[in-house]
Order: C-alpha cells, then structure tokens, then sequence
C-alpha cells in the first residue's frame, strides 16, 4: 500500500480491484486462490486495519506469524502453545 500508495479502502471489495490494478510484479508474492487468482479479501480486511500500526509493528507480527507456522507445521509442540505464544507477541507489538 505504502510503496505504490493505494489508499485504504473502505470495504475489502475496493482493495480487491486496486490489487487487480497493480503490474504483476507486485503482486507476485500475494497469496492465491487455488485457481490462482489472488486471495485479496483477507489482504482488504487487513489493509483497512494497517493504519493502526507502524510497518515495523506490522512486519515483526508478521514475522511472529512465520515463525509460529513455521513451529506449528516441523515440531511437536503442543499447538495450543504455539498459538497463545504468538496471541502474547502480537499484542506485545501492540501496546
């Protein structure tokens, strides 16, 4: 949103088209449907929500994210505690 300043949207549906507008090496790494279309309505959602926060508060959660995935999918971990580790970082990021 920063780097090609799209402005945040008032509903998911209008972020959806003003990904849909972006060159393609934009959007390269925006996850996808399985039939390859980009998974845009959880981006809206999100991207009428960013404002709350400084990029580096928004990329250190998605890190904590990455790395709770990461755990949740190559260990044993109890899951439950993964979960409730990564709730603690992200509200952490918060205040």
């Amino acid at each position: 949103m920063e780097h090609y300043r799209l402005a945040r949207p008032h509903s998911p549906f209008q972020f959806i088209s003003a990904i849909n507008r972006l060159p393609a090496e934009a959007s390269d790494h925006l996850p996808r449907k399985k039939d390859g279309s980009i998974n845009a309505y959880a981006l809206g959602i999100a991207a009428q929500h960013a404002h709350r926060f400084e990029i580096k508060q928004l990329i250190e959660a998605m890190q904590a994210c990455l790395e709770a995935n990461l755990q949740l999918v190559t260990t044993q971990l109890d899951h439950e505690l993964i979960l409730t580790e990564v709730v603690v970082k992200l509200l952490g990021a918060r205040v």
